[in-house]
């Protein structure tokens, strides 16, 4: 997936049968950061009722596909975004994501890609993009929705960063909440987390895939394909 570089990918299911909770970059992944980034953001901060639509944006990196399996759980309709077919097909197909747009194709109207694919408007939305993404949900939040700021990958690396959503005074109309956090303010949750995931893991509820480079002369593509949307889950690299 990445020019000039090996990489590998696996796709780890739950079963007992299955040891992919017992592989030692699972503590890189869905056991570590990740997965409780995931877990504070929509169990904790989110906490979503049965029938609410929850949109998650950058849904198939480490944190965002498995915050759509958390929102399945709660038995939320879960819409994301990505960039490419292969994302969308694993998304659909094994983190049980309700619908799934390539945002590539909507780059000039995001507003029309979610109210195509979010039909009654948007109750909570995950955000790991920002910029214009997150002005569009804005425009298509429901009233006393909320906004879990849990990243905005599109500014980090740009020439040209966005002060901020033009539409940011839209909050107040619809009587919705924004609330951003750090993980590790939440390091002494790890322990209830872990708990939680092994479960639902052993139940078949969840899944979780690892994109995986080889070499550490590779290091510097493997960190540059994280702004480009180059890895499906967790990105690693192998040395």
């Amino acid at each position: 997936m990445i020019s000039g570089s090996e990489n590998h990918i696996g796709l780890w299911g739950g079963s007992n049968t299955y040891p992919g909770l017992y592989r030692m970059t699972a503590q890189l992944g869905i056991l570590g950061y990740p997965g409780l980034t995931a877990y504070i953001g929509i169990c904790k901060i989110a906490q979503p009722a049965s029938g609410q639509t929850i949109f998650i944006s950058g849904a198939a990196g480490a944190v965002g596909s498995l915050a759509g399996q958390f929102a399945k759980i709660h038995g939320c309709y879960v819409v994301g975004s990505t960039s490419t077919k292969e994302k969308i097909d694993y998304l659909i197909n094994n983190c049980h994501y309700d619908a799934v747009f390539n945002y590539q194709q909507y780059r000039e109207n995001y507003i029309s890609a979610i109210k195509k694919y979010c039909h009654h408007g948007i109750d909570i939305n995950f955000e790991n993009v920002g910029g214009k993404l997150l002005e569009a949900v804005i425009e298509c939040l429901n009233p006393h929705s909320t906004i879990v700021l849990c990243g905005a990958i599109s500014q980090y690396n740009t020439q040209n960063p966005r002060l901020g959503p033009s539409n940011f005074h839209m909050l107040n109309s619809k009587n919705a909440k924004l609330v951003g956090y750090i993980v590790t303010d939440y390091d002494h949750m790890f322990d209830e987390f872990q708990q939680y995931i092994i479960k639902q893991y052993q139940e078949g509820k969840i899944t979780y895939y690892e994109t995986i480079i080889e070499g550490l002369q590779n290091a510097w593509s493997a960190f540059i394909g994280l702004f480009e949307g180059k890895n499906i889950g967790k990105m690693l690299v192998a040395i």
